[in-house]
């Protein structure tokens, strides 16, 4: 019984080993593709799991391509607040 425990042991070390090493590389700007094929994965979506990990990756990524998208606000702090103050009014 110990053997069959500590054989499960070693796999759950693997694994978390192979999560973190592609997580790392994920956050270096390794592309998922290479990280598919570091792991072996046979498609890509089984790799795409990493890539819904980390809710900062995920922030930066918006706020990239936000920053490409709307463009500078039409506001200044003054009227952002005059808007903000009048939206809470109506709701």
């Amino acid at each position: 019984m110990r053997r069959h425990i500590a054989a499960v042991w070693r796999l759950c070390e693997t694994s978390h080993k192979r999560h973190s090493k592609a997580l790392h590389l994920l956050e270096n700007g390794v592309n998922l593709i290479y990280i598919r094929d570091i792991l072996g994965h046979a498609s890509i979506v089984t790799t795409e799991v990493y890539a819904k990990a980390n809710p900062e990756m995920k922030r930066q990524a918006v706020e990239a391509v936000a920053s490409k998208t709307l463009g500078p606000s039409r506001y200044d702090d003054a009227a952002r607040e005059d808007l903000l103050t009048w939206l809470r009014q109506v709701i």
